[in-house]
């Protein structure tokens, strides 16, 4: 029961056609406090809420490689995962110490949220890994893509908008060669 339970989240967890995408700039905001990931579309623009998000897919994308690197027998993918564990190494560091500057802002929760954690989760089990992990990158890539470029357009921090630019660059970069990974897999068997 507990399998087609995960399994029906798996199915739900995909949300975006799975051809070559790029990423959308986010619109409104949405009140702090969630533990799910903005809808598409949405943005959080206010320093709190938008350091929170961008942590928590920092750490999901973190995870998610180790994970990578454990399980994938292609040395492609696990070449991904070590560049996606850099990149977002680096990325989180910078956005702890602007998360900082210019003022107090409250900690930022330091463990994944129930959705990152149903994503890892099904990664832990999944039968067809490297697939599923591609899915999850280019899923993951899409959202931080939403969330870092309206924040770039809207955030309330100057400095904060200047990293999330940066970021939304090295989503859109992880996107397209995660899309270009999963050309190579072909069709699922």
């Amino acid at each position: 029961m507990r399998l087609v339970s995960l399994a029906a989240l798996l199915l739900l967890s995909v949300s975006a056609p799975l051809g070559a995408q790029t990423l959308m700039p986010a619109a409104p905001h949405i009140p702090e406090g969630t533990d799910e990931p903005p809808p598409p579309g949405t943005v959080m623009l206010d320093k709190a809420g938008y350091v929170e998000a961008a942590i928590r897919i920092d750490m999901f994308e973190i995870e998610a490689a180790k994970l990578a690197i454990e399980r994938t027998r292609d040395r492609a993918i696990a070449a991904f995962a070590e560049r996606v564990i850099r990149d977002h190494d680096t990325s989180a560091g910078e956005l702890r110490v602007l998360a900082y500057q210019g003022g107090p802002v409250a900690a930022p929760t330091m463990t994944l949220n129930t959705f990152h954690n149903t994503r890892l989760a099904a990664l832990r089990i999944a039968d067809d890994f490297d697939r599923q992990y591609l899915e999850k990158q280019i899923e993951s890539n899409l959202e931080a893509g939403r969330l870092h470029g309206g924040y770039a357009s809207a955030g309330t921090d100057q400095a904060l908008r200047g990293f999330a630019g940066r970021a939304a660059a090295m989503a859109q970069a992880h996107l397209e060669e995660a899309e270009a990974l999963r050309v190579t897999m072909g069709p699922p068997s």
